[in-house]
Formats: C-alpha cells, structure tokens, sequence
C-alpha cells in the first residue's frame, strides 16, 4: 500500500500542473480545482486504485512527466486518464502509451477502448481521431459544486 500512496502522491502533484495547463482556458472559473480535488488528490487516486483502476506513469528519459489511468471493464477498456505535461506533448509519448494499452486490450480479448473528453478540448478530440478513436456519444454529468463535465465519449474498435 505505500507504494500506492507514493505513486498517488506523485500523480496527484503532477496533476495539478498538467490539468491547470489542459483546462484552465476551456473549463469556468473553479472548476479545475474542483475536479483536481474530486477526481485527482493523492485520496481520490487512491480510492480509484482501490476500485480496479490501474495508474501509471509515463516518463521522459528519468524525468516523470504524465500519467495514465485505465480500467478493464467485462468487454472493453476504459482509458480514464492519459496526461502530459504541456512541454513534452508531440514527442510520442502518448501515441505509444496507448499502443502500451492496446496491447493490454487485445491480450485480455476486449474487443475495444473508449474514453471521454471535453468537448471543447480541441487538441485532444483531434489527437484522439488520428488515433482510431470516434465520438459515440455525449454525456453532461453534473459533478456537484454547480459544475457540469460536457464530454463526447469516443471508442475504438480493436
């Protein structure tokens, strides 16, 4: 357990860099932090890890500088997070974490992935495209504190 609290200590700093940089333009006022403290403080990591979502981080060279968070579901993978900082986008580290959680989906015989986005996260929505991915559908979930996520939930089939 006190490697899951080390890990999820580690995420949930490098969390509050990364999701001020991907939603602190597209998101209200508030409601970054809001989610930063719902969905990724060193508790709520934990408590996702205790429910089957397995985080992992992604390095550059000894430098951690995002991470991941998937969740194998009866017959697909859900891909809950995948996170970079904003200086080491474009260099491949995303496109092979999720070849990585490709080859995970296959070798357990889930026959696809989907993930959901904000629908105003532009770079992602097309980044995720050139991917394979597809919206499938869009969902507005009311997060508590007045705040709403608008996401697309995209999929691909493997």
């Amino acid at each position: 357990m006190s490697g899951d609290r080390e890990s999820a200590k580690e995420i949930a700093e490098l969390a509050k860099e990364i999701w001020a940089e991907c939603f602190g333009s597209i998101l209200p006022p508030g409601q970054t932090e809001y989610m930063i403290e719902k969905f990724q403080s060193e508790k709520a990591i934990l408590r996702q890890m205790s429910e089957g979502y397995i985080y992992d981080t992604i390095f550059f060279g000894e430098r951690n500088v995002g991470y991941s968070a998937i969740k194998v579901e009866e017959d697909r993978v859900f891909i809950s997070k995948i996170y970079l900082l904003k200086s080491f986008r474009g260099r491949g580290l995303a496109y092979e974490r999720f070849q990585e959680i490709e080859a995970i989906a296959r070798d357990l015989g889930k026959p696809n992935l989907y993930l959901t986005v904000n629908r105003n996260n532009e770079s992602a929505i097309r980044f995720y495209r050139s991917m394979g991915f597809f919206v499938d559908d869009e969902v507005d979930k009311d997060i508590g504190g007045g705040f709403f996520m608008n996401d697309y939930i995209m999929r691909k089939l493997l």
